[in-house]
């Protein structure tokens, strides 16, 4: 009942949303806003469509293991609305997030769940959605304030990677990515770029035991914990490849101040870095562009052990740390892509410390890890719509906690394949 409570305030909350965003958008076109003209404002979009088969959400789910979809549907805009100030808004019309829902079987975890989307909208549909005020629009050095909602600094922007969704995208990139609504200050002075970020809020709930046991929503709960995240970022074009790199961090509390795992305050510290470096091939060549990518990153989570937690014991304090990597080849030649990646995640999340270790931190459990091995293949028709075919194998140690079972007889594991379209302008 208390599910059913919550989804539909959130279906309520976004509908208001819906307005508030479309009445924002509106109200900053060049035809509702003083002293604007066309040249001041830039539309964009991203739309994704196509097709996937999920063997995780078998068995007895009528077919929704295949699913032809309508993935994304971003609209978003840009308005100059003085030479130092801009606004940025993006609305999501179609929005195919990962939540958990108790009532419906495909609607579990990141291991088994309808959701294909990276990013969990909470109780709004809104993207990014920030006023940014600039010291001077393009000087080579220059400081930035970017107050409203937007992604956590942590890794790179998830529009600058090759990765769209939960099916293709490591587990890793999904943790580490979020949306909050703060103010970040950024510096940046040629190839270097600094962001402090100041935030409110979580992103993604299901870091902690309380999302399975009496927190649904921590967002729809309005728990307004403040957090801090950085990152440093190099990121410089060579001829005609580039390499960037980056190092960062994200320092946040999840849930309610009370002391047990299932109700509780727990920490949401992400650190880690990476880089990517894009280079031509000689002509000589089959292939003509390599690129490589690499990133680490470590997570650590668990209930805080002051305030009025200090009344708990040593296990409900325990922190669980989660270590993790992944690594991307990609050879282009022409049109064509090809890419693979290999990752690997530490498993022991709060679920498998508190069913499967049962609060144990010696545990064999809190050892295992999980891999993935990603394998696409794209075509870019034009620089704006590309078709792309992806397979992906994951070894999940513990399927069971998912509720991932048998089918037919015997386990059918929780590979991935999809197919899908995707549409910018």
């Amino acid at each position: 009942m208390k599910q059913q409570i919550v989804t539909v305030g959130r279906a309520k909350q976004k509908r208001l949303t819906r307005t508030l965003m479309l009445s924002l958008c509106l109200a900053t076109t060049p035809t509702a806003t003083a002293g604007l003209n066309w040249d001041s404002v830039e539309l964009h979009g991203d739309v994704i469509a196509g097709y996937f088969y999920d063997y995780a959400l078998l068995p007895r789910t009528m077919g929704r293991e295949r699913q032809m979809q309508l993935m994304r549907a971003v609209l978003g805009v840009s308005v100059d609305i003085s030479p130092h100030w801009r606004f940025f808004g993006e609305y999501n019309f179609v929005n195919t997030e990962i939540y958990r829902d108790d009532d419906e079987r495909t609607r579990h975890d990141w291991y088994r769940n309808l959701g294909v989307d990276l990013v969990y909208y909470g109780n709004t549909d809104a993207r990014e959605a920030y006023f940014e005020y600039s010291s001077a629009r393009d000087a080579d050095t220059r400081w930035l304030a970017m107050i409203g909602r937007q992604f956590t600094p942590v890794g790179f922007h998830p529009d600058s990677l090759p990765y769209w969704s939960r099916i293709d995208a490591p587990h890793t990139t999904f943790l580490s990515n979020g949306l909050f609504t703060g103010i970040n200050f950024v510096g940046e002075s040629g190839y270097w770029r600094l962001d402090t970020f100041y935030f409110m809020g979580q992103d993604h709930p299901d870091r902690s035991y309380n999302y399975y046991g009496v927190e649904v929503d921590p967002q729809v709960k309005g728990n307004a914990y403040p957090g801090v995240a950085a990152r440093l970022m190099y990121d410089r074009p060579v001829g005609r490849g580039r390499i960037r790199a980056h190092a960062s961090g994200h320092f946040d509390k999840l849930g309610s101040a009370i002391g047990s795992l299932e109700r509780g305050k727990h920490n949401d510290y992400r650190m880690g870095g990476g880089f990517e470096v894009r280079t031509p091939l000689p002509r000589w060549l089959f292939v003509d562009t390599l690129e490589l990518g690499a990133e680490a990153m470590r997570f650590r989570t668990g209930l805080t052990a002051d305030g009025v937690q200090g009344n708990t014991g040593q296990e409900d304090t325990y922190n669980i740390y989660r270590n993790g990597y992944h690594g991307t080849i990609a050879l282009e030649r022409g049109k064509w892509r090809l890419h693979y990646t290999y990752e690997q995640l530490d498993r022991a999340d709060s679920q498998v410390f508190g069913k499967v270790a049962e609060l144990d931190p010696k545990h064999p459990a809190m050892d295992e890890v999980e891999t993935s091995h990603i394998l696409g293949l794209s075509y870019a028709f034009t620089d704006t719509l590309t078709w792309r075919v992806v397979y992906r194998a994951l070894d999940n140690p513990f399927p069971e906690i998912s509720g991932i079972g048998t089918y037919q007889g015997k386990y059918h594991g929780e590979d991935k394949i999809l197919s899908d379209l995707r549409w910018r302008f």
